[in-house]
């Protein structure tokens, strides 16, 4: 009977840590996609790692690791981020038939914003290609989000930078289509706000992406995801930009400090850099350039240098805007937009610098080196030729040869 005693108390302990352990998975689920990366999301996630180690629960060990590596990515700190993942690889069991891990998610978003975009899409499309009834299942929780939907999401983004826009399309359009059936409020936001919304952006189609952001606000406001309510209305700005229509500056700054005092730094420095763009292009130069000069910094600092050449080229438009003395410096930030671009093989960003680069000579009188650039960077795309940059690109190389 004392042993049998001491079981049954040695059971309730195992269930009452569980139950703890469980509630502090859900807490920190629900404070990042709704607040943002608090420290007491960390706080949550790093009490359910622990309580799962000492029951010995792998399972809720490969969660709670999963929810610290997305936390990492959510502060910016893709280092971090990618070594979570290697100890999700430890506890697998890599190296010992796993095929695709659920570490694939996180680290190849990590890796993608450190601009090492090959290895990034390997570790993405690992778990993209996954077959579907051998994927690891969760609790099908309000807050939870599926790996192999935010995956696809960086996947479209890591085929736009690599020059596959049409391939980038069919995989957001893919994303989308899973999110909306899955039903996880969460999923959806990826897929709208980080996912269609971007790459609607990224290939010019406009009327597309004020849909996206129109969803993605109203869908997290429904939904209270405050934070990814911020996050929507700051990618709004760039919306409004590329439209070259006023932006409403102080909707924008509520959302850019909701962002900054949640802890999000993922992408941040874009949302400053954007803020800036419209600030500058709204009468306050000085004060747009200030922004643009921050995010830049932030970016470094992180090491989120995939997102460089495009923020060196808007600086050098803005730079245009309000001295007619800082040609030189626009110059050397579209020639260091396009060096960077070519290191880390981000193929569309080095085309879209090359056009505004072949814009800024012709105003005055042309550069031959700059048209070989453009032409260069052209050449090497195969897919996507009616759409955004692309067809931008056939414009001016057809206007300057006379085809």
């Amino acid at each position: 009977m004392a042993v049998e005693r001491a079981l049954e108390e040695r059971f309730e302990a195992v269930r009452s840590q569980r139950e703890t352990m469980m509630l502090n998975l859900a807490l920190g689920a629900t404070l990042l996609h709704t607040r943002g990366p608090l420290l007491q999301v960390r706080s949550s996630l790093t009490r359910a790692l622990t309580t799962a180690q000492e029951i010995g629960d792998t399972s809720l060990q490969l969660q709670s690791l999963r929810g610290l590596s997305e936390y990492e990515l959510w502060t910016g700190d893709s280092r971090s981020a990618i070594a979570i993942t290697e100890k999700i690889r430890v506890i697998e069991g890599a190296g010992r038939g796993v095929v695709a891990s659920e570490a694939d998610a996180q680290a190849g978003s990590a890796l993608s914003w450190l601009g090492a975009l090959a290895a990034s899409r390997r570790q993405l499309e690992a778990i993209v290609h996954r077959p579907v009834d051998a994927e690891s299942r969760y609790d099908a929780a309000r807050f939870d989000f599926d790996q192999r939907l935010t995956a696809r999401g960086s996947l479209a983004i890591v085929l736009w930078l690599q020059g596959f826009p049409d391939q980038a399309e069919e995989m957001a359009r893919l994303q989308l289509a899973e999110a909306e059936a899955s039903n996880h409020a969460v999923s959806l936001c990826y897929a709208l706000v980080h996912g269609s919304l971007v790459i609607s952006l990224y290939v010019r189609d406009y009327e597309a992406a004020g849909g996206f952001v129109d969803r993605g606000v109203e869908h997290a406001t429904r939904h209270g995801l405050g934070i990814w309510r911020a996050m929507a209305t700051c990618v709004r700005t760039r919306l409004e930009l590329y439209r070259q229509r006023p932006v409403d500056l102080a909707a924008n700054l509520e959302a850019l400090q909701q962002v900054r005092e949640s802890g999000f730094r993922m992408r941040y420095p874009n949302y400053l850099i954007n803020y800036g763009e419209a600030l500058a292009r709204q009468g306050d130069f000085r004060g747009g350039l200030a922004h643009i000069d921050q995010g830049i910094e932030l970016a470094q600092e992180n090491g989120q240098v995939v997102g460089m050449p495009e923020m060196l080229r808007i600086r050098g438009d803005v730079l245009l805007l309000g001295d007619s003395n800082a040609v030189a410096e626009a110059a050397d930030c579209f020639r260091r937009s396009i060096e960077l671009a070519r290191r880390d093989e981000a193929l569309s960003w080095e085309l879209r610098t090359a056009i505004s680069l072949v814009d800024f000579w012709r105003v005055r009188g042309g550069n031959q080196e700059a048209e070989n650039q453009l032409a260069a960077a052209y050449a090497k795309f195969t897919e996507g030729f009616g759409k955004g940059d692309l067809r931008r690109a056939r414009e001016l190389i057809d206007s300057r040869t006379g085809a």
